[in-house]
C-alpha cells in the first residue's frame, strides 16, 4: 500500500499557515508565491525564475507584456518566519479559496508546495484518480492517531 501525504493547516485569521515542518528544509530564504489554477504554488526564487523564464522564453510584445502582468501581479515574495508560517496575502486567500480559521491542504511535490482549499482539493484528487481511492481529509475519518490532522490517500 503507497501512501502519499499533505497535511492539513489551518490558514489563520491574519492569513498565515504553517509550513510543515517536514517540507521546510528546501524552502529556505527567499519564496515566491503565486496562483495555481486552483490552489496557491510556493517555489523558491530560483525554482521561480526557472518557471516564469520557461513560460515567457517564446513570447513577444502584447503577449509577452499581459502576460508579465498576469503573473507579475499575482506572485508574492514571502519568507517562513521563526513559528514556521508564511503570510499569504489577501488576494490570494481569495483565489484558492481559502478560509480564515478553518483548514486548508499543504501538499509537496517535486519542487513546490501548493495549498488548497480541502474541498477543492478532495475533488481534484476525485476528479485524477478516480473511485478506486479513500481520500481522508476530515480527523473524524481518519482511521489511526496518526492520520488526525493530514490528507491520507491510500491506494
Amino acid at each position: 500500500m503507497a501512501t502519499r501525504k499533505g497535511e492539513l493547516m489551518t490558514v489563520e485569521k491574519k492569513g498565515r499557515i504553517m509550513v510543515p515542518k517536514e517540507f521546510r528544509g528546501n524552502f529556505l530564504g527567499k519564496l515566491m508565491l503565486t496562483v495555481g489554477r486552483e490552489c496557491l504554488i510556493l517555489l523558491t526564487e530560483e525554482e521561480w525564475n526557472k518557471s516564469v523564464g520557461g513560460k515567457l522564453s517564446g513570447l513577444t510584445g502584447l503577449e509577452l507584456r499581459r502576460t508579465e502582468r498576469v503573473l507579475l501581479s499575482s506572485t508574492f515574495e514571502v519568507e517562513i518566519d521563526n513559528q514556521g508560517r508564511i503570510s499569504i496575502p489577501d488576494t490570494l486567500i481569495r483565489h484558492a479559496s481559502l478560509n480564515p480559521e478553518e483548514k486548508a491542504v499543504v501538499i509537496k511535490t517535486n519542487n513546490r508546495l501548493e495549498i488548497w482549499n480541502k474541498e477543492k482539493w478532495a475533488v481534484e484528487k476525485r476528479r485524477r484518480d478516480g473511485s478506486r481511492r479513500c481520500f481522508c481529509i476530515d480527523e473524524e475519518a481518519a482511521d489511526t492517531r496518526e492520520e488526525k490532522g493530514s490528507y491520507i490517500l491510500r491506494t
